[in-house]
């Protein structure tokens, strides 16, 4: 099944429980999970469309190895010791 038509339902879920309550606060957020549901619907629809998938960017302690194996790292201001106070 299609993860839109999945939201759809889990939103028309909170619309409903939310239509039977009678307590505010538990409506209010009930209609508040409705409206996330239909949002990530929106967004599902749309992704959809999309014919290639990215994949997540290497992380930043591989490209730091990097750097220390070409010996190209510069010195951060913060691994420096400070000064000695007189």
């Amino acid at each position: 099944m299609n993860q839109s038509v999945t939201y759809r339902q889990n939103a028309a879920e909170c619309y409903e429980a939310a239509r039977i309550l009678s307590a505010p606060r538990q409506k209010a957020k009930l209609l508040a999970m409705a409206q996330s549901w239909i949002l990530l619907a929106d967004l599902a629809e749309r992704n959809s469309h999309l014919d290639r998938i990215d994949e997540t960017p290497p992380r930043r302690e591989s490209h730091i190895q990097g750097e220390l194996e070409a010996g190209t790292t510069r010195r951060t201001t913060a691994s420096r010791k400070p000064p000695r106070l007189a």
